[in-house]
């Protein structure tokens, strides 16, 4: 004779079990969804964004110029393209290499002088990948003490070379520190991702 009690369950009983069970899966539910947030977020707040560095930290110069703002140069003279093939010529008294500070393989050089009492600046570039929608290389001159920083305008292709031609009737050579950076644009004048950076050399 089997002697196990068996006590009914009413429908009472059933129907707060299934309520627990249900009140666990949306717990659980609602706990894996905030933990999914929060590594989306640590995730986005470490990538880098333009005006940011793609390695570890941005170089000493990029912070300086984030900081800094920008001087309109109003002595600045439109480049014609007819114009370039005149800056390629010229024997440069400040000349410099640039180095790639973004974690690729771009490589450039600078020049500088004064030439019949007008500042030219010609640099030049290899290995630059295109930039994409929306974006376009720009380049800087900076002064270190006192700290200024000047634009030396947008990247032009010309005769297969991707090149950064300016010219200014204000005397600019003490500016030595050449900077190339990726720009969004967005309307926004101050730099942003640095590229390449070097400094200009008297010979």
């Amino acid at each position: 004779m089997d002697d196990t009690i068996h006590v009914p369950v009413s429908e009472g009983n059933k129907q707060k079990n299934n309520g627990s069970a249900t009140v666990w899966v949306i717990a659980i539910l609602v706990v894996a969804a905030l933990g999914y947030l929060v590594f989306k977020q640590a995730n986005r707040s470490t990538a880098p964004t333009v005006g940011q560095q793609a390695g570890p930290e941005m170089t000493e110069m990029e912070k300086s110029m984030v900081d800094a703002g920008v001087t309109d140069d109003a002595s600045a003279i439109d480049v014609q393209t007819a114009w370039l093939d005149n800056f390629k010529s010229i024997d440069y008294t400040y000349r410099g290499q640039l180095a790639d500070v973004a974690g690729g393989n771009a490589s450039g050089t600078a020049s500088a002088d004064v030439v019949d009492g007008a500042y030219h600046l010609y640099a030049s570039f290899a290995n630059l990948p295109a930039p994409e929608d929306g974006y376009f290389y720009e380049g800087w001159v900076v002064r270190k003490s006192p700290f200024d920083v000047v634009s030396t305008g947008v990247v032009t292709e010309h005769s297969t070379q991707t090149v950064n031609a300016y010219l200014s009737r204000e005397n600019l050579l003490d500016h030595t520190f050449y900077v190339l950076t990726l720009e969004p644009d967005d309307g926004n004048p101050a730099p942003a991702g640095h590229v390449l950076e070097g400094t200009l050399v008297q010979q």
